[in-house]
């Protein structure tokens, strides 16, 4: 059965695409017809958990090639243990998502240090790398030699919180001695406030 949207070029259909949540494309869209599914599965994906429920983050699981991607936000707003039920699905993610060029973890989010090692080396086009997560902060600090993100990392944002991580000049010099491509960095600085006094 043909429907009037595959009457669209594929141009235009991921125009469309990039207006709508992952999960949107998968459910309106894949299995409707051999041409619709082709054209989904060609297109880069931008997956943005954010907003997705448990529900939801299984299905995209389902549907999702991991050589698509090339967006990747994390948080844990909607759903807890986001970033350990992804490798869960994907153990190996190093070796899958090759085109990845954007991974943002926004929010209060524990992973382990190894886990994040096997997501910071995904390196083949990582090029934007945006942290606004304390524990996370910690363990680049402390354990991470970023050489392998020297050749490819263009863009770097950090968000910290004064009293929570240590934070000093030295810190900044290390990021910019260690990423010799970078060309942006922004650090936001907060302080957290407890009871009103800083």
């Amino acid at each position: 059965m043909n429907s009037h949207f595959e009457i669209f070029s594929p141009e235009i259909l991921y125009e469309i695409f990039d207006y709508l949540p992952i999960s949107d494309i998968f459910h309106a869209f894949i299995s409707l017809n051999h041409h619709l599914n082709n054209i989904i599965n060609l297109h880069s994906l931008k997956v943005d958990f954010r907003k997705l429920s448990r529900l939801k983050f299984d299905f995209v699981y389902h549907y999702l090639q991991p050589e698509q991607v090339i967006l990747f936000i994390f948080s844990n707003e909607n759903m807890a243990e986001q970033v350990l039920i992804f490798h869960r699905y994907f153990p190996h993610y190093k070796y899958q998502f090759i085109n990845l060029r954007t991974l943002t973890f926004e929010g209060c989010i524990y992973v382990g240090k190894e886990l994040i090692d096997t997501i910071l080396r995904q390196t083949n086009s990582l090029t934007y790398l945006k942290v606004d997560c304390i524990h996370i902060l910690q363990l680049m600090d402390t354990y991470f030699d970023f050489d392998y993100l020297s050749h490819y990392l263009t863009n770097l944002t950090l968000i910290y919180l004064i009293n929570k991580v240590d934070f000093s000049h030295k810190l900044i010099q290390n990021y910019l001695m260690k990423l010799s491509n970078l060309k942006y960095l922004t650090l936001s600085i907060a302080l957290d406030l407890i009871d009103g006094e800083p």
